[in-house]
């Protein structure tokens, strides 16, 4: 028999977490499990979220690319310290808001601003010369998939909206504007600078967690839309 914990990412609050739970504190709740004998923490699906103020981690618009909003700021290559101190006085942008309580407009804002600058800053620095190397190479191994998912999460921003098949243009040319860039650069910044958990936590069975809504992830279907019967 094991004994586990079920819960969200984004529950776990840590000290200048940005405003929502984060890798890094999910490595403490490891330790944490670790130490007191707990065999297994389960998560909701942490995979890459849409625009929407109030996200369901079910609603994920890739089965591959995980939410940024997770990354552990401090660990980003080209992020400024000290980080600013995260809006706790500003109105929220959502309802309900608080301190106990994830605003994700708010944080998508904050988050996004200073993923920004540190994008900025990882480009043009030549003591991150390796680290660009690295970023390159992942990009190559990774391939199309990751082309078409940082696409898609352009286009998305710009139209305001996950449902492709709104959007003005369905197909636009394959250039590489430099966003496209931008959107796959926090991917690797979390295994590249993660450590290792104090002690390993025992092999247990994987767990399944049931999904409420079976349908393909939005930039899957967008990059891959169905063909038509007999075609």
């Amino acid at each position: 028999r094991f004994t586990g914990v079920l819960m969200p990412l984004f529950s776990l609050r840590r000290e200048k977490d940005g405003g929502i739970g984060d890798l890094t504190a999910l490595e403490q709740w490891i330790d944490w499990a670790a130490d007191h004998g707990v065999g297994f923490l389960q998560l909701l699906p942490v995979n890459a979220l849409g625009e929407d103020d109030a996200p369901s981690p079910y609603s994920a618009i890739s089965s591959v690319a995980l939410e940024p909003l997770y990354l552990s700021l401090e660990r980003v290559p080209g992020m400024s310290f000290p980080l600013p101190p995260y809006p706790e006085e500003m109105p929220p942008l959502q309802l309900p808001g608080g301190p106990h309580l994830v605003d994700y407009a708010r944080v998508r804002a904050y988050k996004r601003h200073l993923l920004d600058k540190a994008w900025v800053v990882f480009q043009n620095d030549s003591s991150l010369s390796h680290e660009r190397v690295e970023f390159e190479d992942w990009v190559q191994k990774e391939g199309q998939w990751l082309e078409d998912y940082a696409a898609f999460r352009v286009l998305s921003i710009a139209y305001g909206t996950t449902a492709w098949w709104r959007w003005p243009v369905l197909r636009p040319p394959r250039e590489h504007p430099a966003k496209w860039r931008f959107s796959p650069f926090f991917y690797p910044c979390a295994p590249s600078r993660r450590r290792r958990a104090k002690s390993p936590l025992p092999p247990v069975p994987r767990l399944r967690t049931p999904c409420c809504h079976p349908r393909p992830a939005p930039s899957h279907g967008w990059a891959a839309p169905p063909q038509e019967a007999g075609s």
